[in-house]
């Protein structure tokens, strides 16, 4: 009887170690668009494209050669159209407009932490790579979502004055 009473509780210890566990992880969600208003609002996206690797989950530049993924805190949009939605309204499909490819849109901590946010642009026959910075208060997730919003404000400004600017001769 005894042994039988040892064998019930080897048996049933694991299974109060599972229902006292902690609850599995939530994914947070953010977004990171800027306050609207500003010089480039508005501005006509034909297109927006962003590098493969750019998705939801929150990228983070660790090191000089070092990336990671926080798969728990997301975009609440991909990087992409983030971009697109933050400058201005899409063309109608064969419409001029700005071409624009998101190469970097994420947070840099190998020194004091920043929102990195790199966009080659193509306009008018005109081509410029923009990178947009912007100080962190830490290296939270919140802090990202804000300071993406402040460098997605500062593209839009710069795109606006770009695009607006007339060509060289």
């Amino acid at each position: 009887m005894r042994t039988h009473r040892l064998s019930v509780l080897c048996l049933l210890l694991p299974l109060g170690a599972c229902l006292s566990s902690r609850p599995a992880a939530v994914v947070r969600w953010f977004d990171a668009t800027p306050v609207a208003s500003g010089e480039g609002a508005g501005l006509p996206v034909a297109r927006c494209t962003a590098a493969p690797q750019l998705g939801q989950p929150m990228l983070w530049r660790t090191g000089a050669h070092e990336f990671a993924f926080d798969e728990l805190h997301r975009w609440l949009v991909a990087p992409a159209d983030a971009v697109a939605a933050a400058l201005g309204e899409p063309t109608a499909p064969g419409a001029a407009g700005l071409a624009l490819h998101v190469v970097a849109f994420g947070g840099d901590l190998t020194a004091a932490p920043i929102a990195t946010l790199t966009v080659q642009a193509a306009h008018a026959g005109r081509e410029r790579t923009f990178a947009v910075t912007a100080p962190l208060a830490d290296a939270s997730a919140e802090a990202l979502a804000a300071g993406m919003a402040q460098a997605l404000a500062e593209l839009r400004d710069a795109l606006g004055a770009w695009s607006a600017a007339p060509q060289a001769p």
